[in-house]
């Protein structure tokens, strides 16, 4: 997916500068400011005033077009709590576009990345990977370089937050099929109509590489939206891309992540999800639970 996003950028650059200054002239004109922005964070992101949540994060900066950078963000558990309702909070800063071409929950001081597109909690031991990426402003008022500054901006201008918990039980329906499994939150519905296939026909440079292709088919009489997909791949084998998708959190073997939110699938239609999963397994099929919140 990253391959496809950078041939996207590299053919519209001068359209995503554009926008991207102009993004970056409305943030500014809302007087958001580094000198300004006064936060309560720790190098290494972890929260100070609640005892019992004390996630490791770690900033992994994975690519760079220009002035745009690609990071994973890895929240651990490390310890015997469980974590629930974690959430990142990326404050606004006066050099920084964010988010770009990834969707985040708009607040008055910045954007929220939260446990939306997963179960709400991170397990002990486990941890959760996501992308982000922003854009580095090309008239930074600092001695620092673009690439200086924005480990700066993820150090600095990111936390997260959350409570810890030693009680054992869920919250919610649990859905499960095989070892695939999916916490159901407020208003959303088991979408038992699937079918997960590898395309035999697909070919890729990459060795053991393989697609699959998910059908999701809506047999209610409701439209479906806010669609979240939990696939079980196992302790060997890699999810490249999942297609289409917005954040995709990874927590142990599991992969969960949510369907852009301008996609619904009406009554009757049907919605499809392509992966793209290393395996030495010829005959590996990954399983798979689905969700999505009627109305």
């Amino acid at each position: 997916m990253r391959k496809r996003l950078r041939i996207f950028i590299n053919k519209k650059l001068t359209f995503i500068i554009c926008v991207t200054l102009l993004l970056l002239f409305i943030f500014m004109a809302n007087g958001y400011s580094i000198l300004k922005t006064k936060l309560n964070i720790s190098g290494e992101g972890t929260i100070k005033e609640i005892s019992s949540w004390n996630p490791q994060i770690e900033f992994v900066n994975t690519d760079r077009i220009g002035n745009m950078f690609f990071y994973d963000i890895t929240i651990y558990n490390n310890s015997n709590l469980i974590y629930k309702d974690w959430q990142l909070k990326v404050y606004d800063n006066e050099y920084i576009t964010y988010p770009y071409m990834f969707e985040a929950r708009r607040e008055d001081d910045g954007w929220v990345i939260d446990n939306s597109s997963w179960d709400n909690r991170i397990e002990p031991n486990q941890d959760i990977i996501f992308t982000i990426n922003f854009y580095v402003s090309d008239d930074l008022q600092s001695e620092m370089t673009p690439e200086e500054y924005a480990e700066y901006f993820v150090k600095n201008f990111i936390k997260v937050s959350g409570t810890g918990t030693i009680k054992p039980d869920r919250e919610g329906e649990i859905i499960t099929n095989k070892n695939a499994s999916l916490t159901l939150k407020e208003s959303e519905v088991e979408i038992k109509s699937l079918k997960i296939e590898k395309n035999n026909l697909f070919e890729s440079d990459i060795p053991n590489e393989k697609q699959y292709i998910l059908t999701i088919n809506n047999t209610t009489n409701m439209d479906l939206t806010r669609i979240r997909v939990n696939i079980y791949i196992g302790n060997e084998n890699k999810l490249l891309e999942a297609t289409p998708s917005e954040i995709v959190c990874e927590h142990g073997t599991n992969i969960t992540f949510e369907l852009p939110s301008w996609i619904q699938i009406s009554s009757g239609e049907s919605a499809l999800v392509y992966f793209m999963i290393t395996s030495e397994d010829e005959n590996f099929i990954p399983d798979v639970v689905v969700a999505g919140k009627t109305g």
